[in-house]
């Protein structure tokens, strides 16, 4: 998922744990923030989304609301980005 160009990837953590580390070329929405939805709102609901927090409880929720809102492929990293950087180099991040 993460090798296709026509994936937003969403890191909706906080600002903190984002700027901590991140995936490379993901957008960052706090999921617990004044502003999330007015955030979501100004994405395009026709492209595809790959949502990812912690451990996969916020992305969970996250991906909820945008199919709520009309999203029509929304995917979220199950196991968070704690089991993404367990496979990798945490030096790239």
């Amino acid at each position: 998922m993460l090798e296709r160009n026509n994936t937003t990837v969403l890191d909706v953590r906080s600002y903190a744990e984002y700027k901590s580390f991140h995936i490379p070329g993901a957008k960052h929405i706090d999921l617990l923030g004044q502003s999330v939805l007015d955030e979501f709102d100004r994405l395009d609901p026709d492209k595809r989304y790959l949502v990812y927090c912690a451990v996969g409880v916020r992305s969970k929720s996250a991906a909820k609301i945008l199919e709520q809102m009309g999203f029509n492929e929304v995917y979220h990293l199950s196991d968070g980005i704690l089991n993404y950087v367990g496979d990798k180099d945490d030096t790239a991040l």
